[in-house]
């Protein structure tokens, strides 16, 4: 059986989020994301996996703003591990 930290190696998921995250903050307003400044960050060291009924894979790490989690952001894969959506959600 593959392990979560298996799977996040060998599909790359860390530098993955990090992309994607960036990309996302990169690409929209503060506006656009319900944020008051774009000083934040993900935790690539704290990664949630999860399999979903549907085989899909979700990969989830908290969203900081000055040490504190304001949110989550994450990454989902088909069983095929090809990105279906990303999800940027703040509490």
């Amino acid at each position: 059986m593959t392990t979560a930290k298996e799977i996040i190696k060998k599909y790359k998921i860390k530098t993955e989020l990090e992309k994607s995250f960036s990309d996302l903050l990169n690409s929209n307003s503060c506006e656009d994301l319900n944020i008051n400044n774009k000083e934040i960050s993900i935790n690539t060291d704290n990664i949630n996996y999860n399999k979903t009924t549907l085989n899909f894979h979700v990969f989830k790490t908290p969203i900081l703003e000055k040490n504190n989690e304001v949110g989550y952001y994450a990454l989902e894969y088909d069983s095929k591990f090809q990105l279906i959506d990303n999800y940027f959600v703040i509490n």
